[in-house]
Protein backbone atom coordinates (compact mmCIF):
# COMPACT_ATOMS: atom_id res chain seq x y z
CA UNK A 1 0.00 0.00 0.00
CA UNK A 2 3.02 2.40 -0.31
CA UNK A 3 3.64 4.58 -3.18
CA UNK A 4 4.70 8.41 -3.43
CA UNK A 5 2.30 11.06 -4.62
CA UNK A 6 2.75 14.81 -5.40
CA UNK A 7 1.07 15.86 -2.24
CA UNK A 8 -2.42 17.09 -3.37
CA UNK A 9 -2.44 21.31 -2.95
CA UNK A 10 -5.54 23.90 -3.18
CA UNK A 11 -4.19 24.92 -6.39
CA UNK A 12 -4.37 21.66 -8.07
CA UNK A 13 -7.90 20.71 -6.67
CA UNK A 14 -9.01 24.36 -8.23
CA UNK A 15 -7.54 23.34 -11.68
CA UNK A 16 -10.00 20.18 -11.35
CA UNK A 17 -12.52 21.41 -10.13
CA UNK A 18 -12.54 25.08 -12.21
CA UNK A 19 -13.33 22.48 -15.30
CA UNK A 20 -15.49 20.39 -13.44
CA UNK A 21 -19.67 20.16 -13.80
CA UNK A 22 -19.90 16.73 -11.59
CA UNK A 23 -22.99 17.45 -9.63
CA UNK A 24 -25.10 14.36 -8.95
CA UNK A 25 -25.84 12.52 -5.71
CA UNK A 26 -24.16 9.02 -5.19
CA UNK A 27 -27.05 6.64 -4.59
CA UNK A 28 -24.66 3.62 -3.20
CA UNK A 29 -23.44 6.26 -0.26
CA UNK A 30 -26.89 7.74 0.81
CA UNK A 31 -28.22 4.19 1.21
CA UNK A 32 -25.96 3.19 3.12
CA UNK A 33 -25.43 6.26 5.52
CA UNK A 34 -29.57 5.93 5.74
CA UNK A 35 -29.08 2.51 7.17
CA UNK A 36 -26.85 3.54 10.11
CA UNK A 37 -28.31 4.06 13.37
CA UNK A 38 -28.00 6.96 15.49
CA UNK A 39 -26.76 9.55 12.97
CA UNK A 40 -27.55 13.15 12.36
CA UNK A 41 -24.57 15.28 11.98
CA UNK A 42 -22.41 14.42 9.01
CA UNK A 43 -19.09 15.60 7.73
CA UNK A 44 -17.73 15.05 4.01
CA UNK A 45 -14.16 15.85 3.93
CA UNK A 46 -12.52 16.90 0.34
CA UNK A 47 -16.32 17.70 -0.15
CA UNK A 48 -15.17 18.49 -3.97
CA UNK A 49 -18.68 19.44 -5.55
CA UNK A 50 -20.28 16.69 -4.85
CA UNK A 51 -24.22 16.84 -4.31
CA UNK A 52 -24.19 13.92 -1.35
CA UNK A 53 -24.30 16.63 1.22
CA UNK A 54 -27.30 18.51 -0.52
CA UNK A 55 -28.80 15.44 -0.56
CA UNK A 56 -28.80 14.56 2.93
CA UNK A 57 -29.76 17.77 4.05
CA UNK A 58 -32.70 17.25 2.48
CA UNK A 59 -33.08 13.88 4.35
CA UNK A 60 -32.77 16.20 7.89
CA UNK A 61 -28.93 15.17 8.18
CA UNK A 62 -26.76 18.16 10.17
CA UNK A 63 -24.04 18.33 7.57
CA UNK A 64 -20.98 19.75 7.30
CA UNK A 65 -18.52 20.62 3.84
CA UNK A 66 -14.99 20.74 4.54
CA UNK A 67 -12.38 21.11 1.49
CA UNK A 68 -9.59 23.44 0.98
CA UNK A 69 -10.13 23.76 -2.86
CA UNK A 70 -11.80 27.95 -2.74
CA UNK A 71 -12.93 27.03 -6.60
CA UNK A 72 -14.69 23.85 -5.17
CA UNK A 73 -16.18 25.49 -2.60
CA UNK A 74 -17.57 28.54 -4.35
CA UNK A 75 -19.13 25.96 -6.78
CA UNK A 76 -20.93 23.67 -4.08
CA UNK A 77 -22.11 27.15 -2.59
CA UNK A 78 -23.76 27.70 -6.17
CA UNK A 79 -25.49 24.75 -5.55
CA UNK A 80 -26.60 25.98 -2.34
CA UNK A 81 -27.55 29.41 -3.46
CA UNK A 82 -29.61 28.15 -6.37
CA UNK A 83 -31.53 25.62 -4.00
CA UNK A 84 -32.13 28.48 -0.97
CA UNK A 85 -30.43 26.09 1.09
CA UNK A 86 -28.99 28.72 3.82
CA UNK A 87 -28.41 26.45 7.14
CA UNK A 88 -25.16 24.76 5.77
CA UNK A 89 -21.64 25.23 6.82
CA UNK A 90 -19.26 25.52 4.09
CA UNK A 91 -15.60 25.35 6.22
CA UNK A 92 -12.30 25.97 4.41
CA UNK A 93 -10.61 22.75 5.91
CA UNK A 94 -7.37 20.64 5.38
CA UNK A 95 -8.09 16.92 5.91
CA UNK A 96 -4.13 17.28 6.88
CA UNK A 97 -5.02 19.93 9.55
CA UNK A 98 -8.17 18.99 11.02
CA UNK A 99 -9.44 21.75 13.70
CA UNK A 100 -12.69 20.07 14.51
CA UNK A 101 -13.91 18.50 18.08
CA UNK A 102 -12.92 15.57 18.97
CA UNK A 103 -16.10 13.38 18.82
CA UNK A 104 -17.71 16.19 17.01
CA UNK A 105 -19.47 14.51 14.47
CA UNK A 106 -22.05 10.78 14.00
CA UNK A 107 -20.17 10.17 10.81
CA UNK A 108 -17.46 11.71 9.06
CA UNK A 109 -16.96 10.21 5.22
CA UNK A 110 -14.77 11.07 2.08
CA UNK A 111 -15.17 9.79 -1.69
CA UNK A 112 -11.94 9.99 -3.58
CA UNK A 113 -9.79 11.19 -1.24
CA UNK A 114 -7.48 9.18 0.23
CA UNK A 115 -6.33 7.60 -2.68
CA UNK A 116 -4.33 10.39 -3.82
CA UNK A 117 -1.96 11.12 -0.35
CA UNK A 118 0.84 8.57 -0.17
CA UNK A 119 1.10 6.21 2.84
CA UNK A 120 2.20 8.54 5.76
CA UNK A 121 -0.50 11.14 5.08
CA UNK A 122 -3.12 8.27 4.67
CA UNK A 123 -2.47 7.71 8.06
CA UNK A 124 -2.22 10.74 9.59
CA UNK A 125 -5.93 11.67 7.63
CA UNK A 126 -6.96 8.60 9.52
CA UNK A 127 -6.40 9.28 12.84
CA UNK A 128 -7.79 12.82 12.66
CA UNK A 129 -10.92 11.65 10.72
CA UNK A 130 -11.33 9.02 13.38
CA UNK A 131 -10.73 11.57 16.07
CA UNK A 132 -13.58 13.32 15.37
CA UNK A 133 -16.13 10.88 14.57
CA UNK A 134 -18.03 9.54 17.89
CA UNK A 135 -19.51 6.54 16.04
CA UNK A 136 -18.88 5.93 12.33
CA UNK A 137 -16.52 6.36 9.72
CA UNK A 138 -16.92 6.02 5.52
CA UNK A 139 -13.59 5.59 3.62
CA UNK A 140 -14.63 5.43 -0.65
CA UNK A 141 -11.60 4.97 -2.65
CA UNK A 142 -10.79 3.54 -6.24
CA UNK A 143 -10.82 -0.70 -6.33
CA UNK A 144 -7.99 -1.99 -8.03
CA UNK A 145 -10.40 -4.64 -9.18
CA UNK A 146 -12.48 -2.60 -11.73
CA UNK A 147 -12.46 -2.07 -15.63
CA UNK A 148 -11.97 1.85 -14.29
CA UNK A 149 -8.11 1.15 -13.13
CA UNK A 150 -7.44 0.06 -17.13
CA UNK A 151 -9.36 3.39 -18.20
CA UNK A 152 -6.98 5.71 -15.54
CA UNK A 153 -4.03 3.73 -16.27
CA UNK A 154 -4.17 4.72 -19.51
CA UNK A 155 -5.05 8.48 -19.53
CA UNK A 156 -2.40 8.98 -17.16
CA UNK A 157 0.14 7.11 -19.33
CA UNK A 158 -1.04 9.55 -22.39
CA UNK A 159 -0.88 12.45 -19.71
CA UNK A 160 -4.73 13.20 -20.32
CA UNK A 161 -5.56 12.68 -16.16
CA UNK A 162 -6.05 16.01 -14.73
CA UNK A 163 -6.50 14.49 -11.04
CA UNK A 164 -3.34 13.58 -9.95
CA UNK A 165 -1.82 10.52 -9.01
CA UNK A 166 -3.75 7.78 -7.30
CA UNK A 167 -3.47 4.26 -5.25
CA UNK A 168 -6.15 2.30 -6.06
CA UNK A 169 -6.80 -0.70 -3.29
CA UNK A 170 -9.00 -3.71 -2.70
CA UNK A 171 -12.07 -4.44 -0.02
CA UNK A 172 -9.46 -6.90 1.68
CA UNK A 173 -6.06 -4.73 1.10
CA UNK A 174 -7.83 -1.16 2.59
CA UNK A 175 -10.16 -3.55 5.27
CA UNK A 176 -6.94 -5.21 6.47
CA UNK A 177 -4.54 -2.62 6.60
CA UNK A 178 -7.07 -0.44 8.51
CA UNK A 179 -7.93 -2.89 11.39
CA UNK A 180 -4.00 -3.77 11.98
CA UNK A 181 -3.37 -0.16 12.45
CA UNK A 182 -6.63 1.49 13.94
CA UNK A 183 -7.49 -1.16 16.51
CA UNK A 184 -10.48 1.40 17.82
CA UNK A 185 -12.10 0.75 14.81
CA UNK A 186 -14.78 -2.30 13.88
CA UNK A 187 -15.93 -3.20 10.00
CA UNK A 188 -19.11 -2.58 9.49
CA UNK A 189 -19.52 -3.17 5.87
CA UNK A 190 -19.03 -2.36 2.36
CA UNK A 191 -20.46 -0.83 -1.10
CA UNK A 192 -19.51 -0.48 -4.54
CA UNK A 193 -20.77 2.05 -6.88
CA UNK A 194 -20.07 3.12 -10.34
CA UNK A 195 -19.91 -0.70 -12.24
CA UNK A 196 -18.96 0.95 -15.73
CA UNK A 197 -16.15 2.98 -16.09
CA UNK A 198 -17.68 5.81 -18.00
CA UNK A 199 -16.06 9.19 -18.87
CA UNK A 200 -16.74 11.37 -15.99
CA UNK A 201 -18.19 14.22 -18.42
CA UNK A 202 -21.13 11.87 -19.25
CA UNK A 203 -22.16 11.07 -15.57
CA UNK A 204 -24.01 13.98 -14.88
CA UNK A 205 -27.01 13.46 -17.26
CA UNK A 206 -26.65 9.55 -17.88
CA UNK A 207 -28.91 7.39 -15.70
CA UNK A 208 -26.40 4.97 -13.53
CA UNK A 209 -28.40 1.49 -11.87
CA UNK A 210 -27.63 0.97 -8.51
CA UNK A 211 -26.79 -2.94 -8.52
CA UNK A 212 -26.51 -3.90 -4.96
CA UNK A 213 -25.56 -7.26 -5.24
CA UNK A 214 -22.06 -8.79 -2.99
CA UNK A 215 -20.19 -10.58 -5.61
CA UNK A 216 -20.65 -7.73 -8.14
CA UNK A 217 -19.72 -5.00 -5.46
CA UNK A 218 -15.73 -6.18 -5.04
CA UNK A 219 -15.55 -4.99 -8.54
CA UNK A 220 -17.01 -2.17 -9.11
CA UNK A 221 -15.38 1.54 -9.71
CA UNK A 222 -15.18 2.31 -6.23
CA UNK A 223 -15.34 0.80 -2.87
CA UNK A 224 -16.73 2.23 0.26
CA UNK A 225 -15.73 0.49 3.77
CA UNK A 226 -18.18 1.43 6.48
CA UNK A 227 -16.06 1.41 9.88
CA UNK A 228 -17.41 1.97 13.78
CA UNK A 229 -15.54 3.29 16.43
CA UNK A 230 -15.44 1.48 19.11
Amino acid sequence: MKKDHKKPTPQLRDNVWSGSKLFYPHKEVLREIQELKDVQKIVEYGAGTWADLVALHGLWYDVTYADFSPVARKKFQAQLDEKWITDMAVDHSDVLDIQYDDNQFDLVFHCGLIEHFEEEDRKKIMEGTIRITSKYLIVDFPNTLSGHTIVKKAMMAMGKRPYGDETNFTYWEFKKWTLENYPELEFVWFYGRELFPFPRKFKEWMWRPDIDISAINYFKGALGLIFKKK
